[in-house]
């Protein structure tokens, strides 16, 4: 069956080059999104038209005599559409000058009762972000940490509580030096740094955690190397697994939340890579992305669906068929890579990828549903 290509919503300018999104995993309550109708004018729209809200995270080089400066931009923005029409507004809600985005990722699980944003920005802080009651500003800032060395920037990030709830978060950070630094967010009011080490020759592009067992991270880098390090100890970190699979810098990594063990890694050589982390020797399976691949992304809830941001070439919605099915973790040969839909609409790179969620469809009492949609950012 040949991939759908889809024709887009909504598409946009934006001021700065955009790099991320990343879709609000909560639910709403009618009293919020009334307020962000009235507040955003929106009085062409019901609530039942409400298609989600994002964070779009940007970025801009500004050059001068003395120094250069990253300045960017976090955009909160509402989707709505009318049922039975083909497109819809995004309608701004929140604009927040700050540094270089280059990263942005919500906890997904609650941290003490509130729900946090990390931000990992040119200035080589990582900053947290709550949400508020306020009309004024929804998105506050709580905490950042501090820089490490001049002129070197945070470039990603993960967050521990993926699946498992934790009072005492542990948040990844990977770093243009070539390192990464792992710290535990204690009350929401502090970060301090527990791990970190110097694991790439180059910029440490990517860092993640293996969601069911988080006391594993793995990280790529620009020097073309898929590491694995061991975190149990405070202060300690132990590279137990280093792959030169990838034939280029290493951007992309994440663990998938739904089957243990599975994880999926992309690079700038065009590929994407499904590993069975109990035997990396090779991957299970392998996807040619047609472009370099910057983000990747499993769905919340299906388990074999993955969204594969890749440059140039667009963004790709895969499946791998047969990964929901296996049992026991016994994966075998059977699994094959099917391409569900090709988005080719962009007129540059596409960096940024998210699932779009619905606010009406619960799966518990915080978090919500898929919807069949993404969002997607890109340099303008």
């Amino acid at each position: 069956m040949a991939a759908t290509i889809p024709e887009p919503s909504y598409s946009c300018k934006l001021p700065y080059t955009a790099d991320c999104v990343e879709s609000f995993p909560y639910k709403l309550d009618d009293q919020q999104l009334g307020a962000s109708i009235l507040d955003n004018n929106a009085i062409n729209y019901q609530l039942e038209d409400f298609g989600g809200r994002f964070i779009l995270g940007m970025y801009q080089l500004k050059k001068s005599q003395d120094k250069d400066t990253r300045v960017g931009q976090l955009i909160v923005a509402d989707y709505f559409q009318k049922k039975l029409q083909k497109t819809g507004e995004l309608i701004k809600r929140q604009i927040i000058e700050t540094v270089g985005v280059f990263d942005i990722k919500w906890s997904y699980n609650l941290v003490n009762g509130h729900q946090l944003l990390g931000q990992a920005g040119s200035d080589g802080k990582l900053a947290i972000y709550n949400t508020t009651k306020s009309e004024d500003s929804w998105l506050d800032k709580v905490v950042e940490s501090g820089s490490f060395g001049e002129d070197n920037m945070c470039l990603s990030l993960d967050w521990s509580n993926r699946i498992h709830k934790e009072e005492n978060v542990k948040i990844a950070c990977s770093y243009s030096d070539g390192s990464i630094n792992v710290f535990q967010l204690d009350n929401q009011s502090t970060l301090n740094s527990i791990c970190s080490t110097k694991a790439h020759g180059f910029e440490a592009w990517i860092v993640a955690f293996d969601y069911h067992n988080t006391d594993t991270i793995y990280s790529g880098g620009d020097d073309g190397l898929f590491k694995r390090w061991d975190i149990r100890e405070n202060g300690y970190n132990h590279c137990n697994f280093t792959s030169k699979r990838h034939g280029a810098g290493v951007c992309s990594i994440q663990s998938n939340p739904h089957k243990e063990n599975i994880l999926a890694s992309g690079s700038y050589d065009e590929m994407v890579y499904i590993w069975d982390n109990r035997n990396m020797k090779s991957p299970m399976l392998e996807y040619y992305a047609g472009g370099g691949v910057w983000r990747l992304k499993w769905n919340q809830n299906d388990t074999d669906k993955l969204l594969v941001a890749a440059m140039h070439n667009g963004v790709d919605v895969v499946n791998i068929n047969g990964l929901k099915e296996a049992s026991n973790g016994d994966y075998g040969s059977d699994l094959t890579v099917q391409q569900l839909s090709h988005f080719d609409k962009h007129e540059s790179m596409a960096y940024g990828a998210d699932w779009g969620y619905s606010f009406n469809n619960s799966l518990d009492d915080n978090l919500i549903g898929r919807r069949t949609m993404m969002a997607l950012v890109h340099r303008h």
